[in-house]
């Protein structure tokens, strides 16, 4: 199954057209029961790049369930004091400079910043910093 690929092939692109067979599989379907069956019928000199693809699905499946909440796009708004915290500059400066910070915004009185802007400004700064 594997072995009509790109010859020599090492990288997943030679598995691109079994992908419909191994990727995405759905459960309440049976797909995965149709992998069990076709991982029996595979040649066994196939079997190692089929361990290697699930190791890749299972690895990235692991990472998005334990990666942080706010790398889970969930954003929320936060107010000054909060912002200030996370920031590590005054309530005062936040105030007057607010117009800098593209994730600030202003809900009629009320100065607000996105959680989600703050994290990413953090991470660009580190960024930056570590590149000098």
């Amino acid at each position: 199954m594997f072995s009509q690929g790109k010859p020599g092939g090492n990288g997943p692109e030679h598995l691109l057209p079994y992908a419909e067979h191994f990727m995405m599989p759905n459960p309440k379907t049976g797909e995965l029961q149709i992998m069990l069956a076709r991982a029996k019928e595979l040649p066994v000199e196939d079997l190692p790049r089929l361990l290697g693809c699930l190791r890749e699905i299972e690895a990235t499946a692991m990472a998005r369930l334990t990666a942080p909440v706010s790398q889970r796009h969930c954003d929320e708004l936060i107010d000054v004091a909060t912002a200030s915290q996370r920031l590590g500059i005054s309530e005062d400066y936040l105030y007057r400079h607010h117009r800098q910070f593209a994730f600030a915004r202003r809900v009629g009185r009320k100065l607000l910043f996105s959680s989600l802007g703050i994290d990413h400004f953090i991470q660009k700064q580190k960024h930056l910093t570590a590149n000098r």
